[in-house]
């Protein structure tokens, strides 16, 4: 929220590379803290054993990646990120070219408005979801993959009411609530990776699963937006990233597919059910 905030008013009295270099800045201080003062902590400090004895140490590294691969579930989950990723970071990317230039917001109102609705639904989205599969998840843990197969079933009529929305005001109404609903995925599918495997596996489970959905998510869903938009651009003109946007419906529904496999498997594993 605030990066949207504050990039937005650089970029109007500077430009947006001046942007760049600004906003560059926090991490490599944050960088810094971390080494300092964050110390590595307890490999399964809060996972006591049945004797009271260390749990075994971690892996070689390309073991612990290999069991990922082996076990079904951690696949399914990380494909089901994969493509919740995909729908997510286009939506982050093109959402304010696409509030700029087929709405006809500026610089500033995105600054103003576009991160309040950013930050707001982000944190709600992210907290809502690992809070209702707590609940829902001790009846049935399928729910770690329901909820967020739900989250974006209902997000697909808001894509259309994005696209024909007649001003930015209720366009901006509109985008609230997949930026919302879009963040429903990531709390449930860590769960999932850190319970389904040991404690020695977790940081490199985790690592597999943010590395995947990144790489399909960063690498393939703003530039799958981006070449629709071109593709549409002769025929559409200044509404061609409108149609960039109505592509994304096929894949949102491809991601709820994605997720209720992932509850299949989820339903099936032996070793989540001992864990959740």
């Amino acid at each position: 929220m605030i990066g949207a905030f504050a990039a937005g008013r650089i970029a109007e009295a500077y430009d947006w590379r001046m942007a760049f270099y600004v906003m560059g800045v926090p991490g490599i201080v944050m960088a810094l803290v971390l080494l300092l003062v964050v110390r590595e902590p307890k490999r399964g400090g809060l996972d006591a054993t049945e004797d009271g004895s260390e749990h075994p140490p971690a892996p070689p590294m390309f073991e612990a990646i290999g069991g990922f691969f082996r076990q079904r579930t951690l696949i399914l989950t990380a494909v089901s990120s994969a493509m919740s990723a995909f729908v997510g970071y286009a939506a982050l990317n093109w959402n304010a070219p696409f509030l700029i230039r087929v709405k006809g917001m500026t610089l500033v109102e995105i600054a103003n408005y576009y991160s309040l609705v950013l930050g707001i639904t982000g944190m709600i989205g992210t907290f809502a979801a690992g809070w209702l599969v707590d609940r829902l998840g001790r009846k049935d843990r399928r729910w770690f993959a329901w909820v967020p197969a739900i989250a974006f079933a209902l997000t697909i009529p808001f894509w259309f009411g994005i696209v024909y929305a007649p001003t930015w005001q209720l366009t901006l109404v509109f985008i609230a609530v997949p930026a919302l609903l879009n963040n429903m995925y990531l709390a449930p599918a860590l769960t999932v990776v850190q319970n389904a495997v040991t404690p020695a596996r977790r940081t490199i489970s985790g690592a597999v699963l943010l590395f995947i959905l990144n790489l399909v998510g960063l690498g393939v869903g703003p530039v799958y937006v981006g070449r629709i938009s071109d593709w549409a651009k002769p025929h559409y003109g200044d509404q061609s990233l409108a149609i960039g946007f109505l592509a994304l419906i096929p894949i949102v529904v491809i991601t709820i597919g994605c997720h209720l496999a992932a509850a299949h498997s989820i339903a099936r594993d032996k070793r989540l059910a001992a864990n959740l």
